[in-house]
């Protein structure tokens, strides 16, 4: 189970009825951050909007594997959709957007 004091959190942001948080995970021993970034997701899974493979609503943060190898900047969702602005071809000005809605 996922808690959002397991994490040290940078972003947020809320849609309609649904949630995304970016943070580092603060190791159990010390209170020491882990330096990957994590992003949690959870509420109405409505149109695909949490971006875990499912519309499933999902009531405590989780974390969206999806971003485990990318370098995401910040988090944004709208009413019934959420991105993910990434860095990983920051090099070529080029910065995307992953969406999740249907």
């Amino acid at each position: 189970m996922v808690h959002l004091l397991m994490f040290n959190i940078i972003d947020i942001s809320c849609g309609l009825s649904h949630n995304f948080a970016l943070g580092y995970e603060k190791s159990s021993a010390f209170g020491i951050t882990d330096n990957t970034l994590k992003v949690l997701t959870w509420g109405s899974g409505a149109n695909g909007a949490l971006g875990l493979g499912t519309k499933d609503d999902v009531y405590i943060p989780t974390v969206n594997d999806f971003f485990n190898n990318c370098p995401v900047k910040s988090v944004y969702c709208g009413y019934y959709h959420s991105h993910a602005l990434t860095g990983i071809f920051e090099f070529l000005r080029i910065i995307p957007i992953y969406s999740y809605f249907s």
